[in-house]
This record gives C-alpha cells, sequence and structure tokens, in this order.
C-alpha cells in the first residue's frame, strides 16, 4: 500500500514502521500505560483519545494453532479513518498460498497480541478489581 501519509490508504504490514509501531505498543502496554479492554470479539484501547486500535478475533471455527486467534489489526483515527490495517492468516488457504511466510510486522503484531491477552481486561476483571478495592 501508499507509504504516503497523506493518503488515505491504510499502511499495511509491507510497512517497516508497522512493526516499530507494534513494538512500542506492546511494551507500552506491559508497562501498564496503555489499557485494553475486552468484548467477546475484540480486544480494543484508545490512544490518548487520538487514536483507537482495535484486534478483531478469529472466530475460533476458522482458526489453526499455528498462530495467534486475531483476525484484523486495525488502528483508526478520531474521524473513523484507517491508519493501518493488518489481516491475519485465518485459514490453511491463505497460510499455503503465502508459503507460510510472515513479514516483520507480523510477528510483531502477534507479539503485542500476546501482550494483550495478558493485560486485557472484561468485564468481569473489572468487578474482581472493584471487589479487591473496597
Amino acid at each position: 500500500m501508499a507509504a504516503n501519509p497523506s493518503s488515505l490508504d491504510a499502511f499495511s504490514d509491507l510497512d517497516p514502521r508497522v512493526s516499530a509501531l507494534a513494538n512500542k505498543l506492546r511494551e507500552k502496554t506491559r508497562q501498564r500505560k496503555v489499557s485494553w479492554v475486552r468484548s467477546p470479539t475484540a480486544f480494543t484501547c484508545s490512544i490518548q483519545g487520538q487514536m483507537q486500535v482495535n484486534f478483531v478475533l478469529a472466530a475460533q471455527v476458522f482458526t489453526i494453532g499455528l498462530y495467534p486467534k486475531w483476525q484484523l489489526f486495525v488502528i483508526r483515527d478520531t474521524l473513523g479513518r484507517e491508519l493501518v490495517r493488518v489481516e491475519n492468516f485465518t485459514n490453511v488457504l491463505a497460510v499455503l498460498m503465502s508459503g507460510g511466510k510472515r513479514t516483520e510486522a507480523m510477528e510483531a503484531i502477534d507479539q503485542l497480541f500476546s501482550a494483550v491477552q495478558s493485560a486485557a481486561k472484561d468485564e468481569l476483571d473489572k468487578v474482581i478489581d472493584s471487589i479487591d478495592r473496597i
């Protein structure tokens, strides 16, 4: 996709800045400076009210055990425009067509996803935290 910041196209996993961005988000997630919320279909966080970052979760039926279970990684600005869009391999055919190769950005996004899974809280976690503060 285009590497021009003024372009309306979202940056793909082929842009090296996407892996740098995923690595920075992973570090901020581990430092608990970025709060992720889990819903049944996604992990979501907001970055200083300027951007929304989402992992759309893959339906378990369509995933394979080789990679984390995220289907789509997307970052949107406050107007809802996609800044980054990376689709994960979600079926055997996609893996075979790519030769099983993953880009550096996809590897970084996988690592971010692992950190997010550990850090994200759902509604039940929030209830437990509230009770702990009593």
